[in-house]
């Protein structure tokens, strides 16, 4: 969704019709838990994972991720990928999310590389829009799941 839980919350809520069924940060607590869990079915997407491989120590790379970093970090030790990122951005380290083009602008800071020379991979809406409005090149990597 490429925003925190406790943002998601409430337009769940308003879009289902569920206004004010549960406190947004319970929800957010809940959904953590409830992650945690259940990580170990996380899969990889098999031709971006393929291009951290290729690319690792002779391009710079980063996460940029709506999520916590507890979950980032849970996510990428599952599918054997957490050693390759020396730069991981999570909804704690920016103060707007996606479609905000923060989280990727921050990335591209932190690694020393121009945005228009980044390259994003990306499964989901707000998160592309986030990618160009950051100038960066975005690729929707949705059908590889």
């Amino acid at each position: 969704a490429g925003l925190p839980s406790y943002k998601i919350a409430p337009i769940l809520f308003e879009k289902t019709g569920m206004k004010n069924f549960i406190d947004p940060s319970e929800f957010a607590n809940r959904k953590q838990e409830e992650f945690l869990k259940n990580y170990k079915r996380i899969k990889p997407i098999k031709p971006v994972v393929n291009l951290v491989h290729k690319y690792y120590g002779k391009l710079p790379m980063s996460i940029g991720s709506g999520a916590s970093k507890v979950s980032v970090s849970q996510s990428l030790k599952q599918i054997k990928l957490r050693s390759y990122f020396d730069v991981i951005v999570t909804a704690e380290d920016v103060e707007f999310h996606k479609p905000e083009p923060d989280t990727f602008l921050k990335c591209a800071q932190l690694m020393q590389v121009k945005p228009e020379y980044c390259q994003v991979f990306e499964d989901g809406e707000r998160g592309i829009e986030a990618a160009k409005r950051a100038g960066m090149m975005v690729v929707d990597v949705t059908p590889f799941y």
